[in-house]
């Protein structure tokens, strides 16, 4: 049976094989596959299979060529074999291998170069790989050929270091990344090794990662080391002060400032040593710039002053002329000549040709440079006018009477003027204006630009003729006189008003007086300033008053608050008195000057303050004003 089976598998297996081509499971990628600069196409016959086992369980096999045996042995599921000719340099003989399994032919494979190719599929065997006699290992398809890239496993995360001081590199390490691939063990390299040193700045470490089939796959990340020491200044020129050259500008020079730095430091200047600076203040600034960015900057001024003004060379006289008509005059003249170091402006109030008003305008020149410089010209031109303004139709005086509201309305006709040139005409009053009581004078005046003038004047005089209005006029007063035979007199002024005008007020006396015993005629006057007037009168009348002393006859200081003291009635109108009480035998027992019965009073003591007996004691009261003098006896009783 084994015969027949292959005679007839020889006979007929051709088109069966074209069959199995034409339907070959196209599968995944292929491990073994050579590479594309190791293999070639098949030529001179295959000189080795290898093939991969897809049965499910153990299997003992024998493959035969043409001349027969080439292989045999047991197998496993998925295992993976390799069936070579008999000579390295042989092929294959016949057109298959015939591949048995526990004696009974299993399958055949097409050995011949124009049919073969990998990855197909015979029974449960499959082409993994295959050799030709005379072009090695044969290429497989491209679709079988392996295209999944290499996977790098715990890519390194960015790093941040910071620059040591006084160093411009810094060694940075990291982990190794592992590393994986579907086909065997790829090939890892980086760019930077970690220990390796880095300079200031972001630098990108890759890893690649490439497999014998040429996929890679990348893995980056960055290492950023920070330089936070800047560059220092060793030195820097000081501020610059020129003067402007003809040119209006100058050349300055200075020794280029230096700065260091921990790393490589770059100085660049926004202006070099020897430039030519313009007028004014310009700042020079030096920048140095270490690899991390960091940055110092050293400045100073170079000044150029301009101190010469400009300088006219001729300036014009001062013009003075009469108008000719009217009230301008053209006037000419030849425009001032000036020179500067620098370029300046010229500019002028006026220009030759110019009309000039009357009166006095200066004309002023003036030339600035650049620096602000400046110098003027000036000189005046007079235009002359000598011809008065004339005001006519002068209004006549009038004459008002105040009505309700103290005032009268006054109207007239304004005057008019004339004069060469524009006049004008000011008041102090206009015509339908109120005036207060009295004259006031109404003055035109008519002014020409010259200070020319014509006036006009008149009066608008208000009368009144209201009476003032007396109130509260006091009646007559009788009042006694003090010891002195005189009084002092108040009262409540009369009121007096008027309802136009102010009134000048008069008195004979005021309130507050001394009056002297008698009769006195008091008299108010209130006049308006017109004339009218009107009157208050009334009198005083002074009476004397009893000022005569009245000593009581007897004192009892016995303490019971009656004639406890000697009372002397009326003495307090003669504050100025003297007071003198003795015994029978004339001895003083009380003596006292202002005795007024309250502060100053006998209480029936001597003067030693002892008190007196009961009896008869006898008195002396003297006063001044008017001079007097009272004796007489007292009852002392106890």
């Amino acid at each position: 049976m084994v015969t027949k089976s292959r005679t007839v598998h020889k006979t007929g297996f051709f088109a069966l094989v074209l069959l199995l081509l034409s339907t070959l499971e196209v599968f995944g990628q292929e491990c073994m596959c050579p590479v594309q600069d190791e293999c070639g196409p098949c030529s001179g016959g295959i000189s080795s299979f290898t093939l991969l086992y897809e049965g499910n369980v153990n299997a003992s096999i024998s493959i035969r060529d043409g001349l027969g045996e080439v292989y045999s042995g047991t197998i496993t599921p998925d295992q993976t074999f390799i069936v070579n000719s008999r000579g390295p340099n042989e092929g294959f003989i016949g057109q298959f291998l015939e591949v048995y399994i526990s004696l009974a032919l299993e399958t055949q494979i097409n050995a011949q170069c124009n049919v073969v190719a990998v990855g197909q599929k015979f029974g449960d065997f499959k082409i993994r790989a295959a050799s030709s006699v005379n072009g090695g290992p044969i290429c497989c398809p491209t679709e079988l050929l392996d295209t999944t890239s290499p996977v790098i496993i715990n890519c390194p995360s960015n790093r941040e270091v910071v620059l040591p001081q006084n160093a411009c590199s810094v060694a940075v390490s990291w982990p190794q990344p592992a590393v994986s691939d579907n086909c065997g063990t790829p090939v890892l390299t980086v760019s930077n090794a970690s220990g390796s040193l880095f300079e200031p700045g972001a630098t990108t470490v890759t890893y690649t990662a490439i497999d014998r089939y040429g996929n890679q796959s990348t893995c980056n990340f960055t290492v950023t080391v920070t330089d936070n020491t800047p560059p220092v200044f060793t030195s820097c020129p000081s501020n610059i002060q020129l003067s402007a050259n003809n040119n209006c500008g100058a050349v300055a020079n200075w020794a280029n400032p230096t700065a260091q730095d921990n790393c490589s430091v770059n100085v660049v200047g926004s202006h070099t040593s020897g430039s030519v600076f313009p007028l004014g203040t310009t700042t020079v600034t030096y920048t140095a710039t270490d690899p991390g960015g960091n940055q110092a900057t050293c400045s100073f001024t170079v000044t150029v002053v301009d101190n010469s003004p400009p300088a006219f060379n001729s300036c014009p006289l001062n013009v003075v002329q009469d108008v000719v008509s009217g009230c301008s005059r053209t006037v000419s003249w030849t425009a001032p000549v000036v020179q500067d170091n620098c370029s300046f402006t010229l500019t002028a109030s006026h220009v030759p040709g110019t009309n000039f008003p009357v009166g006095v305008t200066t004309v002023s020149y003036t030339a600035t440079d650049q620096a602000g410089n400046q110098a003027t010209c000036s000189f005046t031109v007079t235009i002359r006018d000598n011809i008065n303004p004339v005001l006519s139709n002068c209004p006549a005086n009038i004459v008002l009477t105040a009505d309700e509201s103290c005032t009268a309305v006054a109207s007239w006709t304004p005057p008019t003027a004339q004069d060469n040139c524009p006049v004008n005409v000011t008041t102090n009053r206009q015509p339908g204006t109120a005036f207060p009581i009295g004259n006031t004078t109404v003055t035109y005046t008519a002014t020409d630009p010259s200070g020319n003038t014509a006036t006009c004047s008149f009066t608008v005089t208000v009368n009144n003729t209201q009476t003032p209005i007396l109130e509260s006029c006091p009646e007559n007063i009788i009042v006694e006189t003090d010891e002195n035979n005189t009084a002092v007199v108040t009262w409540d002024e009369p009121e007096f008003s008027i309802a136009c005008g102010e009134l000048s007020i008069t008195k004979s006396h005021e309130p507050g007086d001394v009056f002297h015993a008698g009769t006195t005629q008091v008299v108010y006057t209130a006049r308006q300033v017109q004339g009218t007037a009107v009157e208050c009168r009334f009198t005083v009348t002074v009476n004397r008053k009893n000022t005569t002393l009245m000593p009581s006859r007897a004192i009892t200081p016995n303490g019971d608050g009656i004639q406890d003291v000697w009372v002397i009635a009326n003495i307090e109108l003669h504050p100025n008195n003297r007071v003198v009480v003795v015994d029978r035998r004339g001895g003083v027992v009380y003596e006292a000057s202002g005795y007024n019965n309250d502060s100053v009073v006998w209480t029936g003591a001597n003067t030693s303050g002892n008190l007196l007996p009961t009896g008869t004691y006898f008195y002396r009261i003297e006063t001044r004003q008017p001079r007097e003098v009272i004796t007489g006896s007292i009852e002392l009783v106890r």
